[in-house]
C-alpha cells in the first residue's frame, strides 16, 4: 500500500468516528433539551398546584378562625348562663330542698327518698310528690302489682 492510500483510509475512519461522535452528541443534546422542557412543564404544573393549595389553606384558616371566635363567644355565653342559673338557684336558699326534691320526683324518687335526701318532712314530701305527679305514678304502680 502506498502512503497516500494509508492516509486516505485513516482519514476515512477518522471522519467516520467523528461523524458518529457528533451524531451521538447531538442526539444526547436533543434528549437533554427534551428532558429539560418536560421538567419545566412539570415544575410549572407543580407551581400551579401549590398556588391552588395555598389559596385553599387560606380559606380553611379563615374559616377556622371564624369558628374559633364563634366557639369562644358561645363558651362565654354558656359561662354567663351557668353563673346566672347558679345565682337564681341560690337566691332563696330555703327553696333549694324543694327544687332538688322536685327534680328527684321527676326522676321517679319515692316519698321516703325525698325525706332522706332533701330533709323534708313526710307531709312535705307526700305533697310535693302529689303536686309533681309522682303520686299518680305510685298509684299506677300499686295497681299494677
Amino acid at each position: 500500500m502506498l502512503m497516500s492510500e494509508v492516509t486516505t483510509v485513516n482519514l476515512y475512519w477518522i471522519w467516520t468516528v467523528l461523524s458518529a461522535v457528533t451524531v451521538i452528541g447531538l442526539g444526547g443534546l436533543f434528549l437533554g433539551v427534551g428532558a429539560m422542557s418536560r421538567q419545566r412543564a412539570d415544575r410549572q404544573a407543580l407551581q400551579r398546584r401549590i398556588s391552588l393549595l395555598e389559596q385553599q389553606l387560606k380559606v380553611l384558616s379563615a374559616g377556622s378562625i371564624g369558628v374559633g371566635r364563634r366557639l369562644t363567644g358561645v363558651s362565654r355565653e354558656l359561662h354567663t348562663a351557668l353563673e346566672r342559673q347558679s345565682e337564681l338557684e341560690n337566691r332563696d336558699p330555703g327553696q333549694l330542698p324543694y327544687r332538688q326534691a322536685a327534680k328527684l320526683v321527676s326522676l321517679g324518687a319515692s316519698v321516703d327518698e325525698l325525706v332522706e335526701s332533701c330533709g323534708l318532712s313526710r307531709g312535705e314530701a307526700e305533697l310535693l310528690n302529689l303536686l309533681q305527679g309522682g303520686g299518680v305514678r305510685q298509684r299506677a304502680n300499686a295497681r299494677a302489682h
